[in-house]
């Protein structure tokens, strides 16, 4: 009978030959590394680092507040590690995305291959996102007054009548009536009226400001609530322009001023012979009696730029520029004062620029609106019309 040999696993002897091979090479490692200093990625691709200036990040050595991604090191107070393989820079972090230069994360998810989005939707290149809340506010034949938000198709709502003229800006609405009233509201187009003053010629908004020229031309100013008390600015006013901190007036002997500032700044004499006066961040757009236009920008003591001739009535908004020509036709420019001009409508008795929109009020009584692009197309929006203001688009 033949004697059964015993034949031992190889596992257990396996890993006892693992064992003294790593402890031979770990020492063999250590023994490299200067004394003080750690060893880090053994046993593969084992480095030495100190462990006051470096860490051990998955066998990867980093710097200290740094850790490991993909074989390399990031900061997680500045970077993102995505997918345990890609670094990403928070500031171009989008959900578990990392965009490029030029995009734009919507809602914290997706990723916009442009620098727009609008309400929630990736805009195309030069595409165009009109502003929440824009208002238009139209008179018609009989003084009713008519006022939509929103879309440019949006249906309209009846205010009240007996208006001489409107103004807008921000949530307020301002008028006033053919019995010289002035009132303002602020909020919703239905909220309640709060009465300002009489023997009202003309009314304007900006921010938190009302003013008001009076029949006998004094010019009063009032700041905050629609509530608060008048100051009397100065008298001998035929027009007011208000925009940002910055007041202008066209006095009845033809000479403009404008103040920045509190209400009671020292004025700044812009010229004489001005039958118009227009305000926006740092520009003053002024018209001649002879029908020049000429604009400054800057300081309110800076020089004048002539603009163009041949013009009864002008607008700013932004870094646009609206001319209406004696010839009824409205040209609008972009950027500098001295760009090229781009012809928008003919046959217009009025027109205004407010962010990227354009109202013009035609010879036949209609108003027509487009936003964006100077180029775009018009919407009309009704027939007989006497007046019209709009928010920014």
């Amino acid at each position: 009978m033949t004697p059964k040999r015993f034949r031992p696993s190889n596992g257990p002897l396996l890993s006892i030959l693992l064992s003294l091979f790593v402890s031979l090479v770990s020492t063999e490692a250590l023994a490299q590394c200067p004394t003080g200093w750690s060893t880090c990625g053994f046993p593969l691709g084992g480095a030495c680092y100190f462990p006051g200036s470096s860490n051990c990040s998955n066998g990867t050595v980093c710097g200290l507040g740094s850790e490991e991604c993909g074989g390399a090191c990031y900061r997680p107070t500045l970077e993102t590690c995505l997918n345990g393989m890609y670094i990403c820079s928070n500031a171009y972090l989008c959900g578990t995305y990392c965009m490029r230069r030029g995009q734009t994360c919507l809602e914290g998810n997706q990723v916009c291959p442009t620098a727009q989005a609008c309400r929630g939707q990736c805009l195309e290149e030069g595409g165009y996102c009109p502003t929440d809340g824009a208002r238009i506010a139209m008179l018609k034949q009989g003084g009713q007054l008519y006022l939509k938000e929103g879309p440019l198709t949006e249906l309209w709502n009846t205010v009240t009548g007996d208006v001489a003229s409107v103004a807008l800006a921000g949530n307020r609405i301002g008028i006033v009536k053919t019995n010289g009233e002035a009132y303002v509201k602020e909020g919703t187009w239905d909220a309640a009226w709060v009465v300002q003053s009489s023997d009202i010629k003309a009314i304007a908004l900006a921010g938190n400001r009302i003013g008001v020229l009076k029949q006998n031309g004094q010019f009063f100013l009032k700041e905050g609530a629609l509530t608060g008390l008048w100051n009397l600015v100065t008298g001998d006013v035929a027009s007011i322009s208000l925009s940002g901190d910055r007041i202008g007036i066209i006095k009845t002997n033809g000479e403009a001023f404008v103040k920045e500032g509190a209400w009671n700044a020292a004025w700044v004499l812009m010229s004489g012979d001005v039958t118009a006066l227009a305000l926006e961040g740092d520009r003053v757009g002024m018209l001649k009696n002879n029908g020049q236009f000429f604009l400054k920008e800057g300081a309110l003591t800076e020089l004048w730029n002539m603009v163009t001739g041949d013009v009864q009535a002008i607008s700013l908004s932004g870094n646009r520029i609206g001319v209406l020509k004696t010839d009824s036709h409205v040209f609008v420019k972009e950027g500098a004062w001295d760009g090229p001009w781009e012809w928008v409508s003919s046959s217009v008795t009025a027109f205004q620029l407010s962010g990227t929109g354009i109202a013009v009020l035609a010879s036949n009584g209609e108003l027509y609106v487009k936003e964006g692009p100077a180029t775009s197309l018009w919407t009309m929006e009704s027939g007989d019309c006497t007046g019209f203001a709009i928010t920014p688009r």
